[in-house]
């Protein structure tokens, strides 16, 4: 028992570290733009992150800590998992490139790590095509500085869109579709509305 509450203080602690630190890091980003721009940015202040209470709920996997609580999908259970990824040849061979493990149940932090994992001896991939659970405006800038092209669907509905064999209608939602805002995304929705985009 002391084990476990060690690992989940442990795991408290790395997650205010991080929050602190993104937290100092957008302080940082809204101050430098307002000093290039000579005017206070606009919409609320980043705020500091609070310790927040002990979660009576949060568990901890003794016999493979380093495991963490996921499931697959909405429809599926949780489990103790791992997030496995793999970078693959899209030109039509399917060879697998790269691949890495995540304690993260979300894909949204893994692009960048995806086009890390693959060897240097094998180059720097030109283009990278993922799906919606990969949009990240900040991973694409700093794949893009390196000269790395990215096709990334903003919306999930993009993909059933975009599959012209597919004549299912699609279910209704009583969802709206939620369109993005940050330009950068706007820009990567559009660029997958080209010719070239819809090859893909």
């Amino acid at each position: 028992m002391e084990r476990a509450i060690e690992e989940l203080e442990a795991r408290a602690r790395q997650r205010q570290q991080k929050a602190n630190a993104k937290y100092e890091e957008e302080k940082a980003e809204r101050r430098e733009k307002e000093t290039k721009t000579g005017k206070k940015c606009r919409g609320k202040e980043p705020k500091r992150p609070e310790k927040k209470a002990e979660d009576s709920s949060e568990q901890c996997n003794l016999s493979d800590p380093d495991a963490r609580i996921m499931r697959k999908n909405k429809r599926a259970g949780f489990t103790q998992s791992y997030n496995a990824q793999v970078a693959v040849d899209a030109a039509g061979s399917q060879l697998i490139l790269g691949q890495h493990v995540s304690q993260s149940a979300s894909d949204y932090a893994e692009l960048e790590n995806g086009v890390v994992s693959i060897p240097k001896r094998l180059g720097k991939p030109k283009s990278v095509l993922t799906d919606a659970g990969y949009v990240n405006a900040d991973a694409f800038d700093r794949l893009e500085q390196e000269g790395v092209e990215i096709y990334c669907s903003v919306h999930r509905e993009d993909a059933h869109n975009e599959r012209h064999y597919d004549f299912r209608p699609q279910k209704a939602s009583s969802r709206a579709v939620k369109a993005p805002t940050d330009e950068r995304l706007v820009a990567m929705r559009d660029k997958l509305r080209t010719e070239a985009g819809k090859a893909l």
